[in-house]
């Protein structure tokens, strides 16, 4: 996040602007020059300033621009039914500072369609506006949001002038709509939010607005917003490498910020039907100077009592946090606001959803309090609980509330609770018994609350997200830490997709919805390549993959969908490596969902965890076409990673994991290339690292079978370089890891490798003449073959099996 700008940089820049103000419009751009010089972060600032002047002035300047002038008066009826490029123009519809707007419809023929075609107003035919007007035409182009005027054409007139052909949108201000419908006060925040997904999708484009108003956004008689006028966007450049370097620098907070405050300012003023400052508020006549001035010097006033001085029903329901957010959104200096218009998103939607907002500390006394008015009819009811089975005259009411109660429970205890408690204990050493036992108790619980889940679809997401993470803690085929119980865990997934599916059979464009189930194929598709059922796990994560761009299609800034995005691709890319065939698509389909997530969610730490699975997923598509050299690049950029942030969080169970992952993945491929002196460090590491975490995890069964192949490979590696007695305590150690797993380990390649182990100790055996040694190769032979009898069928095991036999003399 940028730092914020000094305070002498932000009096200078304000006197600046008020220098600035007081010149023309056309004068402003080489004052502003001559005052900043060379110096950058002033120069920036000013610009952030008068970009916000200027949708103030065109603000005040609103009524005014719907009055004529004579030539203007002219234009309008010249205008009419002129043919620009495939339309023909109608009746005008709106102006603002520099074009104006006609309603036209296509007269070529090819196929009837209404449109708005902006064009520049009489007597501003300079270079500056005809460029101002190609900009914005370009702004457009990048754009493609349901809560935005799309771009459908553009040209130049006979005369070379640009023009704008736009969506039509039937509608009117937002505010006004809100007036007219007598909008509650969620009502009119859902809008705001429609709006803050359309400003975000531009910020994901490097687009600011820099002119969010009420004039600026129409609403349809379906009630869907749609931002207007970009004619003032600026696009941020990344041509290039110092260019996309200051990117995020300018990006936040300085030009974000313009578009966070107008945001916060247009649901202010929607919400107290005023402005935050006195002197221009709607009472008072002001002037763009007094209005810029205000908000640099004027205290901005609580919305709560601006409402309440208006008599508004609303104000009790604005004050606390909704006073904090707004006040946050219109801070006077740019670092204060929120970072991102998603940061604003996320905090309308915790207050819409009754949750802590994160513009106040999370202190436990306010944390309880949200809680407490979550559910507060399940507080009121625990408290009188006595009292009502008394009364039998409130019985009908209690079975009305009952489903709904039990909807809160599920909420709060399967996944705020038990999940939370959960994703927080996987990661800690020591935690399995815990673990089991939440498991247990939890299957039972969800087991009773599906006997009420009704056709309530809601209900059916969270009791199919219950059930999945129930069945990932069970077992899993991603690596990850698992209890090891395959057949219970693939029951519960039969249950989870019973709910998704009756969730999104009632509502099949619920975004909750479909983006649980993208998380269900994930899983399955995980189950399906550990079982390397490949064709089928592609297909799985494909199938997530549709259900994740048809959010994405609908909400381009969706979190949810953008974070689980890339990882169906690598999903899908390591089905393909096991398959036999090329991850390059997936892993750059991959990537780009991952530039994708990290445009909406710079700080989001998961970026960086992502950008490590994409590092992952390329050694295995390296290993698997035999670019050695490659790969060995990417491991060690993915231990390096790894260990910088255990550095952070040194007791991360599954941080450490990867690492263990890593190093041992770097030993394999060093043994490969015959480089087995250079092997043995990363298998030192990697042993010793799970060593430790088994002291304090010994049923962590992952890292018990990754410490087992890592003695394999360290085995061979001590062998080549001629410390055979080292060599013979491996095969041993990677022989007993993998006895001790018991019939838990259900992947076939853990017994392939179980037995890769027991020949390379029976060969060494056999050398050194140690009869006690065979015997024990002998009997675990037989055990291996008693849980895997199928490693008899097919080469290479089958071949193996048969130089056990004359090693040993087993037979089975």
């Amino acid at each position: 996040m940028t730092t914020p700008i000094g305070s002498q940089t932000w009096e200078l820049a304000k006197d600046i602007l008020a220098g600035a103000l007081a010149l023309p419009e056309s004068a402003r751009a080489a004052y502003v020059a001559s005052r900043t010089s060379a110096n950058t972060e002033l120069a920036e600032e000013v610009q952030s300033l008068l970009a916000q002047a200027t949708g103030i002035e065109h603000y005040i300047e609103d009524g005014a621009s719907l009055r004529h002038t004579p030539a203007e008066e002219q234009e309008r009826r010249d205008l009419v039914g002129r043919p620009i490029g495939a339309y023909t123009l109608g009746a005008r519809i709106g102006a603002g500072g520099m074009g104006v707007v006609y309603a036209a419809k296509r007269s070529d023929g090819a196929y009837d369609q209404s449109v708005a075609i902006k064009l520049l107003r009489v007597g501003n035919t300079s270079d500056r506006a005809a460029r101002s007007l190609a900009q914005e035409r370009q702004s457009l182009a990048l754009l493609d949001h349901p809560n935005i005027a799309r771009l459908l054409d553009g040209g130049e007139t006979e005369d070379g002038t640009p023009y704008i052909v736009m969506e039509l949108v039937n509608g009117v201000t937002i505010d006004r709509y809100c007036q007219a419908n007598a909008l509650s006060v969620r009502a009119r925040i859902s809008l705001v939010q429609g709006v803050c997904e359309a400003v975000q999708s531009a910020h994901q484009r490097l687009l600011i607005h820099r002119d969010v108003k009420p004039s600026n956004v129409l609403v349809t008689a379906d009630g869907q917003p749609k931002l207007l006028d970009f004619g003032i966007a600026r696009l941020l450049e990344s041509t290039d490498a110092q260019a996309t370097a200051g990117t995020h620098q300018q990006f936040s907070p300085r030009y974000v910020a313009t578009d966070v405050y107008g945001l916060g300012l247009l649901l202010y003023e929607l919400l107290t039907r005023n402005s935050p400052y006195a002197r221009i508020s709607s009472t008072t006549g002001s002037s763009p100077m007094d209005a810029m001035q205000a908000i640099l010097q004027d205290p901005a006033r609580r919305a709560s009592e601006v409402a309440r001085a208006n008599s508004s029903a609303d104000a009790s329901e604005i004050q606390g946090d909704l006073d904090t957010i707004l006040a946050k959104a219109c801070a006077k200096e740019p670092g204060e606001r929120y970072p991102t218009v998603a940061a604003l998103n996320e905090d309308l939607h915790r207050w819409m959803t009754g949750l802590p907002i994160l513009a106040r500390p999370q202190t436990i006394p306010y944390r309880v309090h949200k809680f407490v008015m979550r559910h507060r009819w399940a507080v009121v009811a625990a408290s009188l609980g006595s009292i009502a089975v008394a009364v039998g005259a409130v019985g009908t009411y209690v079975q009305k509330e009952r489903a709904e109660r039990r909807l809160e429970q599920v909420r709060e205890i399967s996944t705020k609770l038990i999940f939370n408690y959960y994703d927080r204990i996987e990661s800690l050493p020591g935690s399995k018994p815990v673990q089991l036992a939440l498991m247990q108790d939890a299957t039972k619980y969800l087991d009773a609350l599906a006997l009420d889940a009704g056709d309530d679809a809601a209900f059916a997401v969270e009791l199919g997200t219950g059930y999945r993470k129930l069945a990932h803690a069970l077992f899993n085929g991603r690596n990850l830490p698992h209890l090891g119980d395959r057949p219970a865990s693939d029951a519960l997934m039969q249950k989870s997709r019973l709910f998704l599916d009756r969730a999104l059979s009632a509502r099949p464009q619920d975004s909750t919805a479909k983006v649980e189930m993208s998380r269900w194929f994930a899983e399955h598709g995980a189950t399906l390549g550990f079982d390397r059922k490949t064709d089928d796990a592609i297909a799985a994560y494909r199938s997530g993959i549709t259900h994740l761009e048809a959010v994405l299609a609908r909400s381009p800034a969706h979190r949810d969908a953008l974070f689980q995005l890339p990882q169906m691709h690598l999903g899908a890319a390591e089905a393909s490596t096991q398959g036999g065939r090329s991850s390059d698509a997936s892993i750059i389909a991959a990537r780009a969902a991952v530039d994708r997530f990290a445009a909406s969610a710079k700080e989001d730490a998961e970026v960086e965890n992502l950008r490590l699975f994409v590092v992952r997923k390329q050694f295995t598509n390296a290993m698997a076409t035999k670019k050695f050299a490659e790969a060995i690049e990417y491991v060690d950029e993915e231990i390096g990673g790894y260990q910088r942030y255990l550095k952070g969080q040194p007791d991360n169970f599954i941080y450490s994991r990867h690492l263990q992952t890593a190093l041992s993945n770097k030993g394999a491929v060093l043994n490969t290339m015959a480089r087995y002196a250079e092997a043995l460090a990363p298998l030192d590491a990697t042993i010793d690292l799970a060593t430790k975490m088994l002291s304090t995890e010994a049923q962590s069964l992952v890292t018990q079978q990754g410490r087992a192949r890592s003695y394999y490979h360290r085995a061979r590696a001590r062998a080549a370089t001629g410390n055979a007695d080292g060599a013979y305590a491996d095969w041993r150690a990677s022989v007993e890891d993998y006895r001790s797993l018991g019939t838990k380990a259900l992947i076939g390649g853990v017994r392939r490798q179980h037995l890769e182990s027991i020949v390379g100790l029976a060969r060494e055996a056999q050398k050194r003449r140690d009869s006690a040694a065979l015997s024990y190769v002998k009997r675990e032979t037989a055990a291996l073959l008693t849980i895997a009898p199928a490693l008899s069928e097919s080469p290479p095991t089958a071949d193996w099996l048969k130089e056990l036999a004359s090693l040993t003399g087993y037979v089975r």
